[in-house]
């Protein structure tokens, strides 16, 4: 009975060191798979950008575009570009897909809303 339980002690503590070592490596495995999803959220991310970034530069040239294309000036950034129409002057910003307004974006928004806007002549 002595050399059963001995047996059965040992087995039980091999399993438990197997068990352990399948533990750690899967534990590796999942910090190796997490780090390729970071890679790939921000490849993602990055493709994103370049599809939005391309769009904003035919949108002015596609029919329905709102405002005469001609008179339409990129600036790229913190927004896309501004509409010179004969009774006002538009700021545009293009968006594809689920993108949002980022922080800068929304404090232009808001300034132009308040009628924050000012002309300045300089001469040099």
């Amino acid at each position: 009975m002595a050399d059963f339980l001995a047996l059965a002690a040992s087995l039980l503590a091999a399993m438990l060191v197997l068990l352990l070592v399948i533990l750690y490596r899967l534990s590796k495995k999942l910090a190796s798979m997490q780090a390729e999803l970071v890679g790939i959220a921000s490849e993602k991310k990055s493709l994103e950008v370049k599809h939005g970034s391309a769009w904003e530069k035919f949108v002015p040239f596609m029919k329905g575009f709102p405002y005469d294309k001609t008179r339409f000036r990129f600036l790229g950034t913190p927004i896309d570009g501004i509409a010179f129409e004969d009774d006002k002057i538009v700021f545009v910003e293009i968006k594809t897909g689920k993108s949002k307004l980022n922080n800068n974006q929304h404090r232009v928004k808001e300034l132009v809303e308040k009628k924050k806007v000012e002309f300045d002549e300089l001469r040099f």
